[in-house]
């Protein structure tokens, strides 16, 4: 309940909102609600009020939900997990999502924040330091693989130049930020450091993956302006960082679809062998009715056309990980070692690693994941490893070799 003057009304209820809104601060309503015509109090509205007519209230109200949500979302379900040995013992399932990834449950691990962005303030940060190592003599620790869906892809499509480019650490997301945000000129590290995360992460979420994955350039435009990320560009656009970014025209902040295209048209130039393989999966898939994987896995129609694409890239790059903890859990369990597996979330592993063990640990679960002679399909292109080690889930430092874990 909120007391303002001498209106109370619960913030969680629509009704009251709308008479709050509507009535009592007499906004102009701007959309109503397709059920019954009342006007809407959604996010939609409710961002409106608070950054283009500056309504303080509206701007609370943003971080109230965030918190609410985070509440019911995180805390809550995790409390209720918890057993009587002070652990959460959560169940992992194969066998439910269709992408033929994991889930979880009880409580879901997979949703657990990464990014402030998500969630409202500091709590990302408060939740993940929920999650904590056993004592003084272990390690959190986390593994992924380096760069997995664009390696996978150059596995599935078997491109020549994109294999030669992940094996040559070629930063494909620094690339085409490059093109898309006409910065030439610029290193691929100027692009990491000097212009922030947005560039990079825009090209990385929005421009590479979907393109690796077949979608569009009008559904990759949208899908850029529609980013928080794509927002907060903008503003440094504006703000001009530098003298270069002065030479900028707005023609790369709107991100037009000939814009995209233009880049979209130059990636499928350098990869043909993928761009053909994309068009031969998607023509197999309407003869046959469905699209495997390497590992055999299949999905069946219907399925859009970057659904079709996305299956035997990015539930290989699961299953590759699948396959790496299954060959490590049987080394750690055949000789007795303390370390044990203790999670698995999308593409990435975690793992309760006693301090004396971790060198070895490191080495023996580094063979398991990049030497793999009994999947013939991998071996042209080299898969390497991601590290992070820390006390708990949230303070994670990113440890480039073994011999370096011990000093932790």
């Amino acid at each position: 309940m909120l007391k303002i003057e001498d209106f109370n009304f619960n913030l969680r209820s629509n009704p009251q909102m709308q008479e709050f809104l509507y009535e009592f601060l007499e906004l102009k309503p701007i959309k109503e609600t397709k059920k019954s015509g009342s006007f809407s109090t959604d996010e939609e509205v409710i961002k409106h009020y608070a950054n283009v007519e500056d309504i303080e209230f509206c701007k609370l109200l943003i971080q109230y939900r965030k918190l609410h949500k985070a509440l019911n979302t995180y805390i809550y379900d995790i409390r209720r997990n918890v057993f009587d040995d002070g652990m959460i013992h959560h169940e992992l399932w194969l066998n439910i999502a269709e992408t033929f990834r994991s889930s979880s449950t009880d409580p879901n691990l997979q949703n657990i924040p990464k990014h402030g962005a998500i969630i409202a303030g500091l709590m990302w940060k408060i939740i993940r330091k929920i999650f904590v190592k056993l004592g003084p003599d272990w390690l959190l620790g986390e593994v992924d693989y380096d760069g997995a869906e664009v390696k996978v892809a150059a596995m599935v499509g078997d491109d020549s130049q994109l294999i030669e480019d992940v094996n040559n650490d070629l930063d494909m997301h620094s690339h085409w930020a490059i093109k898309l945000f006409g910065l030439k000129g610029y290193s691929y590290d100027e692009v990491k450091t000097k212009f922030g995360e947005n560039e990079r992460f825009l090209a990385k979420n929005n421009f590479t993956f979907a393109t690796l994955f077949g979608a569009g350039n009008s559904s990759i435009a949208v899908e850029m302006r529609k980013s928080p990320f794509y927002e907060k560009y903008v503003r440094q656009f504006f703000n001009q960082r530098s003298k270069k970014i002065q030479s900028w025209t707005p023609y790369f902040v709107d991100f037009s679809e000939v814009h995209v295209k233009e880049c979209q048209d130059e990636f499928y130039t350098r990869y043909h062998i993928h761009k053909k393989w994309q068009d031969t999966t998607v023509d197999a898939f309407y003869k046959n009715g469905y699209v495997d994987n390497p590992f055999g896995f299949r999905r069946r129609y219907p399925l859009a056309r970057n659904e079709i694409i996305n299956h035997p890239i990015q539930s290989t790059s699961f299953l590759l990980l699948l396959d790496s903890l299954i060959l490590v859990d049987k080394e750690l369990t055949n000789n007795n070692w303390q370390t044990h597996l203790n999670n698995q979330v999308h593409d990435s592993g975690l793992a309760n690693i006693n301090k004396y063990e971790a060198g070895d640990f490191i080495d023996m679960a580094n063979d398991k994941m990049v030497n793999k002679p009994h999947l013939p399909w991998t071996q042209k292109v080299k898969m390497k490893t991601d590290w992070e080690f820390g006390a708990n889930w949230l303070d994670m430092k990113r440890v480039k070799s073994a011999a370096a874990e011990t000093r932790l």
